[in-house]
């Protein structure tokens, strides 16, 4: 038995009838005729859809704008950002001309759930407070939203943790839904890495039934509000060498189809030469992103989730520091973005967002605390302008 039950229709059985003109005899010249040119006009057709199929859709870029990240080793206070440098920077990148209707830019922000009330509100100066005000700031310039949503309850909830989550991400869903320019809701962050609380939610307990059921949630809010643009997915760092996460990928496919037909893409968070694979040259990066990619695209494919989920690289960077030229990182944006253009066919990949527009703290001798395309003074590094031409060049 199919356990995806995808309802396939058997072709339908032959009549057993000739074609009507061949009833009556031979076919007439005229018919003859008509079938070569049809027959021509079919190849025409033919040839038209392998020009068509030469060239996919081009990726959507975006980047993720703040400056501090949730990582390991973070010893430094960050830099105050500062909202108008911030968006000027956002749309130099987006790279269009004053005459030119903005392309897409998506903006990769984030949220949590927390389970206290006074942490988690929309109101006040916290920092989901700060996150949808910035959501309005880059909706009305016409940027694109890329929101996750954490999973990061405080220990004292217990299993209540995974009921209000969901309560929380409905929440959300109805509050955002309206908003066009929010297309994606991420549903938690990593839960496939257990060892970094302020990074991954794989840390927390029972992280992978927040991240399933929450998925379903979302999806479910949306159809049910009437939000059929908005579009819930989940993400997986990728580990060259430390295995494929098979009890991750095994609990997925034993949500059963319901789950599977609520994803509505699955992204890919990958670091070569930083977390992954951290002898990698700058200008093999490429090389080793695109193997994360395969390898989601079939942990994706023995879990049951069709081939039409497009993958979106979520999150991919490579910080300056010691022994990190501003050089070496623009070389390894240029490796990472070519390499994952060239098979975005191949493998379906819709997405590509940058981590991250600024430093942290680039006054410390901490690669950790400089990922920004741009220094904490907001200026511009090699690789900005290696990715506003790239946008340019590849971008929808």
């Amino acid at each position: 038995m199919d356990p995806l039950n995808l309802g396939q229709k058997r072709p339908n059985a032959r009549t057993g009838r000739r074609p009507a003109q061949l009833r009556n005899g031979r076919p007439r010249v005229g018919q003859v005729l008509l079938g070569a040119v049809m027959s021509c006009l079919l190849l025409a057709v033919a040839a038209c859809s392998s020009v068509k199929a030469a060239s996919p859709p081009r990726m959507e870029f975006g980047i993720y704008p703040g400056g501090p990240v949730g990582t390991i080793k973070i010893t430094d206070a960050p830099v105050p950002e500062s909202p108008s440098r911030r968006l000027a920077a956002l749309e130099e990148l987006r790279a269009h001309s004053a005459s030119e209707t903005p392309r897409p830019f998506v903006i990769r922000l984030y949220e949590a759930f927390t389970g206290l009330p006074a942490v988690d509100t929309w109101s006040g100066s916290g920092a989901n407070a700060v996150t949808d005000s910035e959501i309005n700031s880059y909706s009305t310039s016409g940027f694109e939203i890329d929101l996750v949503v954490r999973y990061q309850p405080v220990t004292s909830l217990g299993p209540q943790a995974v009921d209000d989550f969901l309560e929380f991400v409905r929440t959300l869903v109805q509050r955002y839904g309206t908003n066009s320019h929010v297309r994606y809701v991420q549903i938690a962050n990593e839960v496939n890495v257990t060892t970094s609380s302020s990074s991954s939610d794989g840390a927390y307990p029972e992280a992978v039934y927040a991240l399933v059921w929450g998925v379903e949630a979302a999806t479910q809010e949306a159809a049910t509000d009437g939000y059929s643009a908005l579009k819930v997915g989940f993400n997986w760092a990728y580990a060259q060498g430390a295995g494929t996460d098979q009890a991750l990928w095994q609990f997925i496919r034993s949500q059963g189809l319901s789950f599977r037909k609520s994803i509505g893409w699955v992204g890919l968070d990958g670091y070569p030469g930083t977390f992954t694979d951290v002898g990698t040259s700058p200008q093999n990066t490429g090389t080793v992103l695109v193997d994360g990619v395969a390898q989601l695209r079939e942990l994706m494919a023995g879990s049951g989730i069709p081939r039409s989920v497009p993958i979106h690289i979520a999150e991919t960077g490579y910080p300056t520091g010691p022994h990190r030229s501003r050089a070496a990182q623009s070389v390894a944006l240029s490796s990472l973005v070519a390499s994952v253009n060239q098979v975005r066919s191949t493998y379906d990949v819709s997405d590509f967002e940058w981590f991250d527009l600024r430093d942290s703290n680039s006054s410390v001798r901490n690669k950790q605390e400089q990922y920004g395309l741009m220094t904490d003074a907001y200026r511009p590094k090699a690789a900005f302008r290696s990715y506003q031409e790239l946008v340019s060049q590849l971008g929808r």
